[in-house]
């Protein structure tokens, strides 16, 4: 599996820079492995030894490979085009708003019969997502956050989003 070792370094003015390594981790390798076998090193014996700054925040970032889940889908239809987007948002309970654009979303979660520009929320699928999103993902205490760690309490809006990005 791959992982990215983020080490921020602060100067002396307090101004912070992270600095990523892609590593590739064998399967079986446990976390505590992984920590002690890759992020130990590559800070102490590596970057360490080159930086005057100072650590502020180390983060292995795991990503397991999961191309079983990748083939769910098959054959998308001649009719979907990614650039057809449904942007999400959802807020905090901190009060700080998050945004997730699904691409190639089905016309007919627009209102209006697919017309519209809103996102149909009386949608069965859409209700469905929202819930997810909004309260919990497993039923097992898994939480969709945001970027600090704060939960996702509410949804506050999704519509028509065109383009590429």
């Amino acid at each position: 599996m791959f992982a990215t070792i983020s080490i921020s370094i602060a100067d002396a003015d307090g101004d912070i820079f992270p600095v990523s390594v892609h590593v590739s981790i064998p399967d079986a390798t446990t976390l505590a492995d992984a920590i002690s076998l890759y992020v130990d090193p590559f800070y102490f014996t590596g970057l360490g030894m080159l930086t005057l700054g100072a650590p502020v925040s180390v983060k292995l970032i795991v990503e397991p490979d999961l191309q079983p889940y990748a083939d769910f889908g098959g054959t998308p239809p001649a009719n979907s085009d990614v650039e057809e987007k449904a942007r999400f948002v959802f807020r905090t309970a901190t009060g700080f708003d998050v945004s997730m654009k699904i691409p190639a979303i089905w016309e007919d979660y627009f209102s209006n019969s697919g017309a519209g520009k809103e996102i149909d929320i009386t949608n069965a699928a859409v209700i469905t997502f929202i819930a997810l999103m909004t309260e919990d993902i497993a039923n097992g205490g898994i939480d969709a956050v945001d970027s600090h760690g704060h939960d996702l309490s509410r949804f506050v809006s999704a519509k028509q989003w065109f383009g590429k990005g």
